[in-house]
Order: structure tokens, then sequence, then C-alpha cells
């Protein structure tokens, strides 16, 4: 690859987190509560693409 060129991988497997802190939620009838979500996520292999374009400006790519 020349010069300016980077490639970034993707994984594509399922990724799982959580928050280190809870999180304060407004239930729909107004009322507060905190909670500390667990999620997870999967990239689309079609859509790889997009999440590193997507998402540029998270990092100065020193990281990526």
């Amino acid at each position: 690859m020349g010069m300016g060129h980077r490639t970034f991988q993707v994984p594509l497997f399922d990724q799982r987190g959580d928050f280190a802190e809870p999180v304060t939620l407004k239930a729909a009838d107004n009322t507060e509560f905190k909670a500390r979500p667990t999620y997870s996520y999967k990239v689309i292999k079609e859509r790889a693409v997009d999440v590193v374009f997507d998402n540029k400006h998270i990092s100065d790519g020193g990281d990526l």
C-alpha cells in the first residue's frame, strides 16, 4: 500500500460491554432511576467500511 493509506480491522464477532458508572434514566411517567446497562453489538459484514468512516471522528487515527 502506498503512503497515506491505512488498513483497519473491524471485528465481526459479538462485542459486549457495560457502563463503568450508573447512568440516570427517565421512564415515560417521568420517574428517574439509575442503572448500569450491559450492551452488545455485532457489525454487519457488508457495513464494516461504513463503521470505519462513520466513526473516524472518534480517534485521530493514532490508536486505530
